[in-house]
């Protein structure tokens, strides 16, 4: 009897605890950026004359990929 009596005191404290550590969460946006966030890219170095190129090159893209989307300003 005293088992379940403690179990239930217990469960109770638990369930009073869990409900009075409820918050509510407001977001208010009042306005947004439609600017684009200036980013830098910087190109890929080896010291292969041909993969310093390539990594000029996937640079190249990712900046303009960045650019396109409208977001970034590389």
């Amino acid at each position: 009897m005293k088992m379940k009596f403690s179990g239930l005191l217990v469960t109770l404290a638990t369930l009073l605890l869990a409900a009075s550590a409820q918050a509510a969460l407001h977001i208010d946006i009042t306005k947004g950026n439609i600017a684009p966030m200036p980013i830098a890219v910087y190109d890929l170095q080896s010291d292969d004359s041909n993969a310093a190129q390539l990594g000029r090159d996937i640079s190249g893209v990712v900046a303009a990929d960045l650019e396109r989307s409208g977001l970034f300003r590389p």
